[in-house]
């Protein structure tokens, strides 16, 4: 039986290529799927192409699902910033180079690459973690290094009588595509800047920005959370669980974006302190210890 799919399969691509060479017109290229093999058929040299087998159960891999960015093909190509070591200019943005770092910097200077997703997306326990909306997974994914230090930190707050839930963690390029369109539609495009980012710049991206909120502001994401037992808990102990308050009061100057006391962004137990400490935001902490060149 086998030998006969082969004979088959000679007699197909001897007919492709005999139309090829009769009809000028034809594309350059193309492929057949046959027994589990792709066969490219190319038109400058009259020659079939083995290409890696298709398995039917193969699903088609998306191009955002890529750690870290590597310009393909038609990417232009890279300008080199002076003094910037962690990015890099294509299309009048700056690039994120390396977006996997837990301190990365993403603002509305500095762009996550379009096709970045972590590689090592998680969701927790639901004995150990509360979320509003247990059954979407999708945007109740942390990365794997998170995850430890989130459940210590509920663990903390249920000890504490403190019930707090995630109201939302990863979110890809795309979602944050249609959160921004859909708050521009509603709020007009110079508010809209304000309370939502433009897709590439926000946090959740990254798989290390956490959304919380409570049943005592049923579960929304408002500004009076910071009067609640909850806000005023995670304002006072997230930094120790390595989680910091991403855009603080009074400092919309710096960070681009309103006062949001559910927001808090992963940055590891050190730096958490340390900038807790000082009261800084992660722009004037990267500023002041001249770790990145301002943009």
């Amino acid at each position: 039986m086998k030998k006969l799919n082969y004979i088959i399969l000679g007699i197909i691509v001897s007919i492709l290529i005999a139309l090829y060479v009769l009809f000028p017109s034809a594309p350059n290229n193309l492929y057949i799927k046959y027994f589990g093999s792709k066969i490219t058929i190319d038109k400058k040299d009259n020659t079939s192409k083995d290409v890696e087998p298709v398995q039917p159960n193969d699903s088609p891999k998306e191009t955002d699902d890529k750690e870290g960015f590597e310009p393909g093909p038609d990417t232009p190509s890279p300008t080199p910033i002076e003094d910037e070591k962690d990015t890099i200019m294509i299309e009048g943005k700056l690039i994120l180079t390396d977006p996997a770092s837990l301190t990365v910097l993403v603002n509305k200077e500095r762009n996550l690459p379009e096709n970045y997703t972590p590689n090592n997306l998680v969701i927790g326990d639901f004995t150990k973690i509360n979320y509003v909306l247990k059954q979407q997974i999708d945007k109740n994914r942390v990365r794997i290094e998170v995850l430890p230090y989130l459940e210590q930190l509920f663990a903390k707050a249920k000890a504490d009588g403190i019930t707090i839930y995630v109201s939302s963690a990863y979110r890809s390029y795309n979602t944050q595509k249609s959160i921004f369109a859909w708050n521009q539609s509603v709020y007009g495009a110079e508010k809209a800047n304000t309370i939502s980012a433009h897709a590439g710049q926000s946090e959740h991206q990254t798989g290390l920005a956490i959304d919380f909120t409570s049943k005592s502001v049923n579960f929304d994401l408002v500004e009076r959370f910071e009067q609640t037992p909850e806000g005023i808990w995670l304002a006072n102990n997230a930094y120790k669980y390595g989680f910091i308050l991403r855009y603080p009061k009074n400092k919309s100057n710096i960070t681009g974006y309103v006062y949001e006391p559910w927001h808090f962004r992963f940055v590891g137990q050190e730096l958490a302190s340390e900038i807790h400490k000082n009261d800084l935001t992660l722009e004037e902490y990267f500023k002041e210890n001249s770790a990145i060149a301002e943009p």
